[in-house]
């Protein structure tokens, strides 16, 4: 098995060859082996090098056109503030919490999300110079560090805590942008999501996640568990951090700032 995924990763790579593409391939891979860019995309598609190309060709395309590279220079009061305005972020910083706690004990970052009671994007984006393309650098620019924190090898583990999702907040437009991240992730960042653990869960998840569920291959959605209440989840949380601490102990220290 290991020599026929050698063998993919060689072929993959003499079709990048062929097309004049492997420089972009170095330009944008940063830290992480080529051998290791091109599995994850091949993984992805099931080890077909011809649709592992036409998937990688479309993301080296968009990273040129997105100018991705700039992204590991800017803070995010730089991506999202305008002529020195910061209002949008900082209500996106009151509506949606996002914490580093540090890596597991496979190694891997784990970042901790939180929809907090004030989630209103239609508030966001009429109050401030929140704007729905400034949301997608946004989640680009996080998912960047992200790779960063990990200096581009691997998976990364996210935790999102819904203990105050509330009914009013399944909106189309929220719906919406739960999508950009979904898109993102499915068509730029392949095998990069190593385990999603959805917490304090409500009854009213259950209508969002019918819909959600709809957006996500197979793969990614058997990386994804679902917990209801803290005690259901404090064994399967405790497997994926060093400390025994609450969470509401270690989620101290906001990262992105």
């Amino acid at each position: 098995e290991a020599t026929e995924i050698t063998m993919t990763t060689k072929e993959l790579e003499q079709r990048l060859q062929a097309q004049d593409l492997l420089f972009l391939v170095e330009k944008h891979r940063c830290n992480e082996s080529r051998e290791n860019l091109l599995r994850r995309f091949l993984t992805a598609r099931d080890n077909d090098v011809e649709k592992a190309f036409s998937f990688l060709k479309s993301d080296l395309e968009w990273r040129e056109q997105q100018h991705v590279f700039k992204y590991h220079s800017l803070t995010s009061s730089k991506v999202l503030g305008v002529d020195g305005d910061v209002s949008g972020k900082t209500m996106l910083d009151s509506m949606f919490a996002i914490g580093y706690l540090g890596k597991d004990f496979q190694g891997r970052p784990v970042v901790y999300r939180k929809i907090t009671p004030q989630l209103d994007a239609v508030k966001l984006t009429t109050e401030t110079n929140m704007t729905y393309e400034k949301f997608i650098e946004y989640n680009i620019w996080l998912l960047e560090r992200m790779a960063k924190t990990m200096s581009d090898e691997g998976q990364w583990v996210t935790i999102l805590d819904l203990s105050e999702l509330r009914f009013g907040h399944i909106t189309k437009m929220h719906l919406n942008w739960v999508k950009v991240l979904a898109d993102l992730l499915k068509e730029h960042y392949p095998e990069r999501l190593g385990k999603n653990m959805i917490i304090n869960a409500p009854t009213v998840f259950s209508t969002a996640w019918t819909i959600a569920k709809t957006w996500l291959d197979e793969r990614t959605k058997q990386k994804i568990s679902i917990y209801t209440s803290e005690k259901s989840v404090r064994c399967p949380l405790l497997h994926h951090r060093h400390t025994e601490q609450p969470l509401y102990v270690v989620v101290v220290m906001l990262l992105f700032l």
